[in-house]
């Protein structure tokens, strides 16, 4: 675990009256501003679940793709995100400051995203595909890959499948630590707290 070894800044604890103005404040303006903030970002959500449709068009029409939204608020202020529920893979992409990812989750185990990279690497060769990619170039890193992660994300190969990107997750993060032992850096480990 990380400890501090130097002298620390003792932290000055916040006026209730500072307290009270920060909320008075956010509440006028999200009674005030939060309409607004509301339109844009439905606007900027059916703006990019089209641009998903119209770049990934054979998700929908060969594959019978949807989008769904999962009943997670989506309220991201820097961010747009679209699933799209494809068999037994929940697709999810996401946009921010630029930024162009794709995670993937089963159908049968929702809430455990994996990246779409290092999964489809573990599963199949990447092949001659750009290393970094995004919405409009996926199309054909997508066609490839899909029928390998319909199967990895059955239900019946759904556990080999999660051991699999947790190891390799490891192996990389041991690649790394590696390497800045070389450079002469000394990672620091920490110890996830027990409930």
């Amino acid at each position: 675990m990380y400890q501090p070894t130097g002298p620390t800044k003792p932290v000055k604890p916040e006026s209730i009256l500072g307290k009270w103005m920060r909320r008075c404040f956010v509440f006028v303006f999200e009674l005030s501003f939060g309409w607004i903030l509301t339109i844009l970002r439905n606007r900027a959500l059916r703006k990019y679940d089209s641009a998903v449709r119209e770049n990934l068009a054979f998700l929908f029409d060969e594959c019978g793709g949807e989008i769904v939204d999962e009943g997670k608020p989506r309220r991201k202020a820097i961010s747009v995100s679209t699933i799209v529920l494809v068999g037994n893979v929940q697709l999810h992409f996401e946009t921010s400051r630029g930024e162009f990812y794709v995670s993937v989750a089963s159908k049968f185990k929702p809430d455990f995203l994996m990246s779409f990279k290092r999964l489809a690497e573990g599963l199949l060769p990447w092949g001659d595909h750009p290393e970094v990619y995004e919405l409009k170039t996926f199309a054909p890193i997508l066609h490839d890959k899909l029928p390998g992660l319909q199967t990895a994300l059955s239900e019946e190969h759904l556990n080999a499948t999660l051991t699999q990107y947790i190891e390799a997750g490891n192996a990389a993060m041991e690649t790394y630590s590696r390497r800045l032992r070389e450079s002469g850096i000394e990672p620091v480990e920490w110890e996830t707290p027990v409930s």
